[in-house]
């Protein structure tokens, strides 16, 4: 199976201008590889933005898709669910005597 696969969404670490180019550091997610491979970085992948701004090629083109060398792009791990806020019955029964307080109070 491939390293990088369609759909999932890598970090670009390199370019054809090196590890400072444009487009390094940008969150992608990879569209589908190319049916060949550059002479000199291997299997290109189609890359599109994963946050809606433009991506600058070595060119200086500019749009919401590039190509990126396999080697170029990291895996990202995905993000833990977040956990849903916990209501202790101590604070229920605190915010319903406050409550209950309240109404009271003129």
């Amino acid at each position: 199976m491939a390293r990088v696969q369609a759909g999932k969404t890598y970090l670009i670490i390199g370019s054809a201008n090196g590890p400072k180019g444009p487009s390094v550091g940008r969150k992608c997610i990879a569209k589908f590889l190319w049916g060949h491979e550059h002479s000199l970085h291997g299997p290109i992948w189609r890359v599109t933005s994963a946050d809606g701004m433009e991506f600058v090629s070595e060119h200086g083109g500019i749009g919401m898709e590039v190509d990126c060398a396999e080697d170029w792009l990291q895996d990202i791990p995905p993000e833990p669910p977040k956990a849903e806020p916990r209501v202790v019955e101590k604070d229920l029964d605190r915010v319903v005597s406050f409550h209950m307080a309240s109404q009271w109070m003129v």
